[in-house]
């Protein structure tokens, strides 16, 4: 690059340095703009305002129903894309895991210290279960995020689809993890958690499907019905959908303790 500028200079004469001018001009205000909207970004999520303990629960379950919400819409979104090998779909759900994970890994930076420094000495309970939250939400963002990003990149360089056979076991795992995930949401909107042990079931039995999946594929790969690229990508998702699965339950507790906490209950009873 350095030596197409210099021949540039050396034999456009003033027009090529007027050329570099506007050049360097255009990629510093590229540049600039850039990073006035990253910053606008950072600002808009610092703006949430935290007076008490109470506005610790309110905030952390609001996000606990974003990251519910965002894990129903991507997950089985991903899987429908898969399944239709949608290219463009793939693509925009990506950008929305990508921009959850990035909220997430902000928070977990540089929200949470200041957050635990405006609690009170009898609110440690308080503290620890935010902390849960913040970091379980961040370890489902990353799966989520590494799901979206293999499973674009599988149908961005046009590999060979799913089985039929693996689109059945995927829409029986899914199913079962986007009814567990519809649970969450009625769990938080009514404020009553009491389906958590019923969850802990259904949590199982998703562990168990998905070791029964698991063998199966590897069946598969055995008897070579499916290729090297299909194979890792269908056991990485279900891989990802165990561990989201265990993160999320433990998700789920963690905002059952801080609803039931004093520092909530004592202001708003």
């Amino acid at each position: 690059v350095a030596a197409l500028v210099a021949f540039a200079l050396m034999y456009g004469g003033i027009y090529a340095v007027i050329g570099s001018i506007l050049l360097v001009a255009f990629l510093f205000f590229q540049f600039t703009r850039i990073h006035k909207k990253r910053e606008k970004n950072e600002v808009n999520d610092e703006e949430i305002l935290i007076n008490s303990e109470h506005d610790v629960v309110v905030n952390a379950t609001q996000q606990i129903e974003q990251a519910v919400a965002t894990t129903i819409e991507v997950y089985q979104g991903v899987l429908d894309g898969l399944f239709k090998e949608d290219r463009k779909n793939l693509s925009k759900l990506y950008k929305i895991a990508d921009e959850f994970h990035g909220k997430c890994k902000r928070q977990r930076a540089y929200e949470v210290l200041p957050t635990l420094q405006r609690l009170n000495q009898a609110s440690l309970d308080t503290g620890q279960y935010y902390v849960q939250a913040v970091d379980y939400s961040y370890e489902i963002s990353v799966s989520l995020r590494y799901i979206t990003k293999s499973g674009y990149d599988f149908i961005d360089n046009a590999h060979e689809g799913f089985s039929k056979e693996q689109i059945e076991d995927l829409k029986e795992l899914g199913g079962s993890f986007i009814a567990a995930f519809r649970e969450y949401t009625d769990m938080i909107k009514n404020n009553d958690y009491s389906g958590l042990e019923k969850i802990k079931e259904r949590r199982a039995g998703i562990l168990d499907l998905y070791s029964e999946l698991v063998k199966k594929q590897i069946k598969r790969t055995k008897e070579k019905e499916t290729g090297s690229r299909n194979s890792i990508l269908y056991l990485n998702i279900l891989n990802e959908t165990k561990i989201i699965a265990m993160k999320s339950a433990n998700l789920m507790r963690a905002q059952m303790n801080l609803y039931n906490s004093d520092d909530f209950n004592k202001i708003s009873d």
